[in-house]
């Protein structure tokens, strides 16, 4: 017998969903529960889920007294048992040893997230290293140009050997404080992205490192644009404004004097502000003259000033700034390129906050261009501390899927801090051989 029936808040969402209390003696494969017991009181990967066997119920018997909160709403009541998960289940096991075996796939399960963690601490690590190598070249430009250029192509030989080689390309967020994210950290972005975009529209070779080179100089010229202006965390005037836009060309000619820059490169750092239709500077160009290198580089720089401007409070979501590219940028930057860009950085890039179907709420970590709409995610949980925070990659898991991606207004503050998020954002790579 049915007892009551609530309405219930779904986890981070808007939307009110019915919830029925149930005898734990009723339930049925099929129906979605809430075993209401934190992480570390159940033997389920998750508090709610879809029960897909009749030893899950046995389990849930077990553990649950009374009532349990059902879903009828996400219930699929009188479908057959999974046959993967109840071959393994079967009625005769003895007693407990069904619930072993969940804790044992649970414990499974919190060592590959150890090991995603470790991976994760790792990249942050190799992406401030990168950072600061950016930073040190670009002081000895005008005080060792030579020694300074080959610091840069040992920063993109190490890349390219990474990018060329056979496998699937990661694309992985790197949360960044205030601290750390410096106009060193949007060159390394740019040049993160741009490599991505370019291997997915198919550059090799040589065309592969102009891309990478010329994205690593793009800014290069703001060494010799004043401080006041380059380190503004505020709308500029119309004139400091004038002055910004000169930093293209002061940078073509830092670089044309050292002489061993090819040309191709050059017009990367003097035309990546460039747009389509004229409406770029310096020079509001004809796009006839705009390399594809200039055009890859021009939409990573575009998206990375979008996620990070240099007023932080109006940065952008990945997600919102995937959309802005889209909606405002139509005839300006290169639309093959844009289609590209999605392939290269999900249809819910890293940094995007997303509910799953299960009303987990989750950051996107990394993203496997071969298969976007399984990204790795970190599980917001206050019931697990958040040093110790569960990463989930979706493609081992059939039964979870993205349902939305969410806005800031549909989750809480405290969520910030439990997954780490800032206004800021990194991205660097990985390959999976």
């Amino acid at each position: 017998m049915i007892v009551r029936s609530t309405e219930r808040t779904l986890t981070m969402s808007t939307k009110k969903e019915l919830t029925i209390q149930v005898p734990v003696d009723q339930l049925k494969v099929g129906l979605y529960v809430d075993v209401g017991l934190s992480w570390m009181q159940n033997p389920f990967l998750f508090r709610r889920f879809r029960i897909k066997s009749t030893q899950e119920i046995k389990v849930i018997q077990d553990i649950v007294k009374g009532n349990i909160s059902v879903y009828p709403g996400r219930s699929i009541v009188g479908v057959a048992p999974d046959a993967a998960e109840d071959a393994a289940a079967k009625d005769d096991m003895k007693p407990g040893s069904y619930e072993q075996a969940l804790r044992v796939q649970k414990e499974k399960h919190l060592n590959e997230a150890r090991r995603y963690r470790d991976q994760r601490q790792a990249l942050m690590r190799l992406y401030r290293e990168t950072s600061q190598k950016i930073k040190a070249f670009t002081g000895g430009l005008t005080r060792e140009p030579a020694n300074a250029i080959r610091d840069a192509d040992g920063i993109v030989g190490d890349m390219l050997d990474n990018f060329e080689q056979k496998g699937h390309v990661l694309m992985n967020l790197i949360n960044l404080p205030e601290s750390v994210y410096t106009p060193y950290a949007h060159s390394l972005n740019v040049m993160v992205l741009s490599l991505s975009l370019a291997r997915t529209h198919g550059l090799t070779g040589g065309s592969l490192r102009q891309v990478a080179l010329g994205a690593l100089l793009h800014d290069v010229g703001l060494i010799q644009v004043p401080p006041k202006i380059t380190k503004s965390t505020t709308a500029l005037s119309p004139a400091e404004q004038k002055v910004y836009e000169t930093h293209p060309t002061i940078g073509g000619k830092l670089v044309r004097q050292i002489g061993v820059i090819d040309e191709r490169v050059i017009d990367i750092i003097e035309m990546h502000h460039e747009m389509l239709d004229g409406s770029g500077y310096p020079g509001g160009i004809d796009e006839k003259k705009i390399s594809l290198a200039v055009r890859i580089v021009s939409i990573a720089n575009s998206y990375d000033n979008l996620c990070n401007p240099r007023e932080s409070e109006k940065s952008l979501t990945p997600k919102q700034a995937m959309a802005i590219l889209y909606s405002r940028y139509p005839g300006r930057l290169d639309q093959v390129l844009l289609e590209n860009f999605v392939k290269t950085m999900g249809i819910y890039p890293p940094g995007t906050v997303v509910q799953l179907s299960d009303d987990s709420v989750a950051l996107v970590v990394s993203v496997d261009t071969e298969n976007l709409l399984k990204p790795v995610v970190l599980i917001y949980n206050p019931d697990i501390p958040k040093d110790e925070a569960f990463l989930m990659d979706l493609a081992d898991r059939n039964d979870l899927t993205i349902e939305d991606a969410l806005k800031p207004s549909q989750y809480p503050p405290e969520m910030y801090e439990y997954l780490g998020m800032t206004h800021h954002v990194g991205y660097f790579y990985s390959v999976d051989e």
